[in-house]
This record gives C-alpha cells, structure tokens and sequence, in this order.
C-alpha cells in the first residue's frame, strides 16, 4: 500500500473514459449518417421509420368508418352528431381508414354486443 504516485490511476482512467466517449460519439454520427443515406435511398425524407401495423393486434377493437348514409342514419337515430365523444385524426387506430376530421367511426369490441361510436376531430 502506498506505492506508486497518487492520483496516477485516476487520470489514466478519466483519460479512458474521455477517449471511449469521443469513440462513441463517432459511433452514433456514423449511425446517424447511416440511417440518412438508407432513408435516401429509400425515397423518404427525414427520418427512416418503419410502418407498424396495430389493428391486426388481439387487443385492438376493430374501427370502421362510417358512409354518408350511414352515419345520417345514426344521427337520425341518436341526434346531434357532434355530442359523440371524439377521437383525434392522428389516433394510431384510425390512421389507416383515412379519416378526416367530421367522419364518425364505429367501434366494434369483440366480448360487447353494442357498438361504440367517435367522431373525428382535427
């Protein structure tokens, strides 16, 4: 004990780290890069994502929108369309039925017997 000269150790060691941290900063500005290039390649702007599919998932309810017809329908039937609870444009559910805001969607849970309804909001 008591060898050596104090504090050696320790610059070495803030040294190490210092060097694996710039290393790693290389690293991910080459991922970055990398991930442009693949996005360019791919003909997408921005940043590469990978388009996930969430209504084939067990547990989300199936949405489907509604025509002119029917929804004239409900409204006949339940009266002010606007008083339906909302749900957001860019809801992840309704994505994919290209919904724009004033269109109402039906909501079909597989263990209940009675539809839901939403109407879309911007």
């Amino acid at each position: 004990m008591g060898e050596g000269v104090p504090g050696l150790a320790k610059k070495s060691t803030k040294s190490r780290r210092k060097k694996a941290r710039g290393e790693a900063k290389k690293v991910l500005a080459e991922k970055k890069v990398l991930k442009k290039e693949k996005a360019a390649a791919e003909g997408v702007e921005g940043k590469a994502e990978v388009e996930i599919d969430i209504s084939s998932h067990i547990l989300v309810p199936k949405h489907i929108k509604l025509s002119e017809e029917e929804a004239r329908e409900l409204e006949r039937m339940i009266g002010d369309l606007k008083l339906l609870p909302k749900i957001r444009v860019d809801d992840p559910a309704i994505a994919k039925l290209k919904a724009k805001p004033g269109d109402v969607i039906k909501i079909l849970r597989p263990d209940e017997p009675v539809p839901y309804y939403r109407i879309v909001v911007a």
